[in-house]
């Protein structure tokens, strides 16, 4: 099955109750999941941070590459990290396999060309978007059957099969953001943190890899990385694991 990769595309109209609840979210929803966050984290409780506190962690990632990369993201899902990448000027890919979801993410955005969009399987829309990406771009891999409106595949979370998809490739030094690493318990068709992180060095033995709210952020040094990527504008401590 091929994935269909859409730009600007007008959609059907999302209802009002939508906008609503979105804006109810933001206002009440929000703060109140880092307040709870931030509790936990002062009482020494493990916690995941909620999506908001995630969003903090992207952003300040992604200031410190050169302006201009591409952001390549599995899991559209409600397009809150899609829109907040473009609020900071960086052109954006996102694939999502979930048909309402994406239909929400066309409605979203159809007025942005810097959005493309892409309906289908993660494994295999990267098949296709991979190669057209001819140095490192920031990869936001969020793509796993989490209940909910969340789409299900063949497995609860591809992870494996997308990184195999990276290791193919001729540009093997993108900077990879991996989500919800408390899920990676190798449970059921899950992966466990082991098996990710193995497949994280298989595609470039060069990558420095950490775990930061529970996301796991893997980077190349691009003054030393054989593929002549750019740049990262300020250094980062990393360790490996």
């Amino acid at each position: 099955m091929q994935a269909r990769m859409v730009a600007n595309t007008a959609s059907r109209k999302m209802p009002v109750r939508y906008g609503v609840l979105r804006s109810w979210a933001h206002l009440v929803l929000v703060p109140f999941r880092e307040l709870q966050f931030l509790a936990s984290t002062m009482r020494d409780v493990s916690s995941v941070p909620p999506q908001s506190v995630k969003l903090r962690i992207i952003r300040s990632l992604l200031k410190l590459h050169q302006p201009g990369i591409s952001f390549v993201g599995t899991g559209t899902c409600l397009g809150d990290t899609t829109a907040m990448v473009r609020r900071l000027g960086y052109r954006v890919i996102s694939i999502e396999l979930d048909q309402a979801q994406y239909a929400r993410a066309q409605h979203r955005f159809r007025d942005d060309p810097d959005v493309v969009l892409v309906h289908g399987d993660c494994v295999t829309a990267l098949q296709q978007v991979l190669p057209r990406l001819t140095r490192p771009a920031m990869l936001w891999l969020d793509a796993h059957y989490s209940g909910g409106i969340t789409a299900g595949g063949p497995s609860d979370d591809p992870i494996l099969a997308c990184l195999a998809e990276l290791r193919d490739q001729t540009v093997r030094s993108h900077s990879l953001l991996i989500d919800d690493v408390a899920t990676f318990d190798g449970q059921r068709s899950r992966p466990d943190l082991v098996q990710v992180m193995l497949a994280i060095r298989a595609i470039n033995s060069e990558y420095r890899i950490r775990i930061q709210g529970d996301i796991i952020v893997a980077t190349v040094n691009r003054t030393t990385s054989s593929n002549n990527g750019w740049k990262i504008h300020s250094s980062v401590r990393e360790t490996r694991p």
